[in-house]
């Protein structure tokens, strides 16, 4: 890829630049063994640095920015960066105790342009809070935190206050702060174009693992979406979708994303197949997407956006609602609650069936009315199982008449999706006197 530049660089070196951090970033998520295992392994660094067998310079990895109007925009690296800056404020409060040239050298990396409290990671909701952290630490836990994020400074500062090495805090200081400025570098990689700076993030992550399918799905969207503000609006649609996805328990957002795209994306196999869409993508959710980008029409900014703001919200909404139904009664989708209660199964299969019916430029009427026929369907359909158990063990069938139902379920019109169900309920054979347990006669006279 052209337009790709990296080279080492110290702390210090690093500090001198600004940076950005992107809206589609998380916010400053390290918990506290985090900061406690960074501050520990710089320390015993510090305190190996002699020894022979060691080299110079203690690497701590790389960070991944592209150039966004003048800042270095942080594409990864962001939760080290970050703590090093605490670390940089932490040691400056201490200096100012017994070392005012130190506390002024650490104050020229921390404050940029003139000392106007303009920080090097300009991050906005963090600035009243950093400033607090760097004018009176004390201060700082009676500011107005009022995000995650900006609490998690404060108590990661603490962190760094607990476990830095008591024996490192006398004249040792001193050695310790000019080792770090000078000694500890990393990779600083960056990238012309956003996308390119994306590509090197998921290959320098072990393909984005760390950060898990639903945060990799939501980097990946936002970097194609060039206009400010159709970014913006699609952040606060995903984050606020995301944060009420989480009520359904750990891993909910995931679940979710798998049976939207099972639902309205995933090629359905005329054939039982183990390789199908919709195995593939519970397995590999973010491989499939890139696969399958260009076929979902996903190709600029304003296809993602669409994905991210239009369908992605229909879609959430339509979840939420089969969720709630299968916790409490809902009229019209009764028939999910019987499913989810009586464990009749094929659970996932009738979510994503359900939310196969909407349609993201439809009216929500048309689409309620569809995920009524299609819960119908499902029930209807799990019944026949559970009466005739020996249909139970053709899995492989029984699954192809579930996806062809999802085809069904896809089409726009309410009457055309009506229809397809309702003639596939009447290829289905269904005999009441086919179970012998019930006590019937297989042939009354």
């Amino acid at each position: 890829m052209a337009g790709i530049s990296g080279q080492m660089k110290s702390v210090r070196q690093v500090f001198r630049d600004d940076y950005a951090v992107g809206d589609f970033q998380r916010g400053y998520t390290w918990e506290h063994e985090h900061v406690a295992t960074l501050v520990r392994d710089l320390a015993t660094a510090f305190e190996r640095r002699k020894s022979p067998e060691v080299s110079g310079e203690y690497y701590l990895g790389a960070i991944v920015t592209h150039n966004h109007y003048g800042f270095h925009q942080i594409i990864d690296g962001q939760q080290r960066l970050t703590t090093l800056l605490l670390l940089l404020v932490w040691l400056k409060n201490q200096f100012e105790a017994f070392d005012r040239r130190r506390a002024q050298i650490l104050s020229q990396l921390i404050l940029h342009d003139g000392g106007d409290y303009a920080f090097p990671l300009h991050v906005e909701e963090r600035q009243k809070v950093m400033r607090a952290l760097y004018e009176d630490p004390d201060r700082a836990v009676r500011e107005a935190l009022d995000t995650d994020s900006v609490r998690n400074l404060v108590e990661r500062y603490d962190t760094i206050t607990e476990v830095f090495p008591d024996e490192l805090r006398n004249d040792q200081l001193k050695g310790f702060c000019d080792w770090l400025l000078d000694n500890v570098v990393v990779a600083k990689i960056e990238a012309e174009k956003e996308a390119d700076a994306y590509v090197i993030f998921e290959t320098t992550n072990d393909r984005g693992q760390q950060l898990g399918a639903a945060q990799l799905l939501k980097n990946y969207l936002q970097a194609q979406i060039d206009d400010l503000d159709h970014r913006q609006r699609a952040l606060e649609t995903w984050t606020n979708a995301m944060r009420d996805l989480q009520r359904f328990g750990p891993g909910g957002d995931v679940t979710f994303i798998h049976h939207w795209l099972q639902a309205r994306h995933a090629e359905l196999p005329t054939q039982p197949s183990r390789s199908s869409d919709l195995t593939k993508i519970e397995q590999d959710l973010f491989d499939w997407i890139k696969n399958n980008a260009a076929r979902m029409g996903l190709g600029d900014g304003r296809s993602c956006f669409h994905f991210m703001h239009h369908e992605f919200s229909a879609m959430a909404d339509a979840y939420t609602r089969i969720r709630a139904a299968e916790e409490f009664p809902q009229r019209g989708l009764d028939s999910l609650f019987f499913l989810s209660n009586f464990k009749i199964g094929w659970m996932n299969f009738a979510r994503a069936l359900v939310m196969a019916a909407v349609h993201p430029q439809a009216a929500l009427e048309d689409n309620l009315a569809k995920m009524r026929a299609a819960a119908t369907f499902a029930e209807l359909f799990a019944v026949r199982l559970a009466w005739q158990p020996s249909l139970s063990n053709s899995y492989g069938k029984n699954r192809i008449i579930l996806e062809e139902a999802i085809a069904a379920a896809r089409q726009r019109e309410v009457g055309a999706v009506v229809e397809a169900l309702t003639d596939m309920i009447d290829t289905l054979s269904f005999d009441f006197r086919s179970n012998p347990e019930i006590g019937l006669p297989r042939n009354p006279s």
